[in-house]
C-alpha cells in the first residue's frame, strides 16, 4: 500500500511540475505587442487607441492617462470601455479589460501625454506596470 501511495504522489508532484514548466517555458510577446496604445488628436480633443491581443488583459485601476509639465504632472480623466471581471492570480476577482476598445480623455494641454498600465495573459503570467510616453502636445 505504501509502494502505491509514494507512486501516486510521484505521480502527481511530476504532472504540477510538468504544468508549471510548461508555464514558465512559454512564450508570450512583449507587452508594447500584447498592449497596443495609440494617441490620436481629434476634432473634439484627444483619444487613446487600445488593442489588446486575445487571451490578454489590462488592469482598470492601472490604466491610467496623465500629462506631464516640466517637474508636474496630473491624471487625467478618461472613459470607460466596457469591461470584463477576471480571477486574477494577483488580485482574485477583478475588472479589466478586454480586446480593443477606443477611449477619449479631456483635453491635456501642453506637455508629455503619458499611460501607465498593467494587464496579464489568461493563462496567469503577469506583465510588470509600466508607462509609456504616447505624445509631446504643444499648442
Amino acid at each position: 500500500m505504501l509502494k502505491r501511495i509514494t507512486c501516486l504522489t510521484a505521480l502527481a508532484v511530476s504532472l504540477v511540475f510538468n504544468a508549471s514548466a510548461d508555464s514558465l517555458t512559454r512564450s508570450y510577446p512583449p507587452p508594447f505587442e500584447a498592449f497596443q496604445t495609440i494617441a490620436q488628436q481629434t476634432d473634439a480633443g484627444w483619444q487613446i487607441d487600445v488593442q489588446v491581443l486575445p487571451g490578454y488583459y489590462l488592469y482598470v485601476k492601472d490604466f491610467q492617462p496623465s500629462i506631464v509639465q516640466a517637474s508636474d504632472s496630473r491624471s487625467l480623466q478618461w472613459t470607460l470601455p466596457a469591461l470584463d471581471r477576471v480571477q486574477d492570480p494577483l488580485r482574485g476577482d477583478i475588472e479589466v479589460m478586454r480586446d480593443r476598445f477606443v477611449t477619449a480623455i479631456e483635453t491635456p494641454t501642453d506637455g508629455e501625454l503619458w499611460l501607465a498600465l498593467q494587464g496579464c495573459a489568461d493563462s496567469g503570467f503577469c506583465y510588470p506596470p509600466e508607462k509609456r510616453l504616447l505624445a509631446i502636445i504643444s499648442e
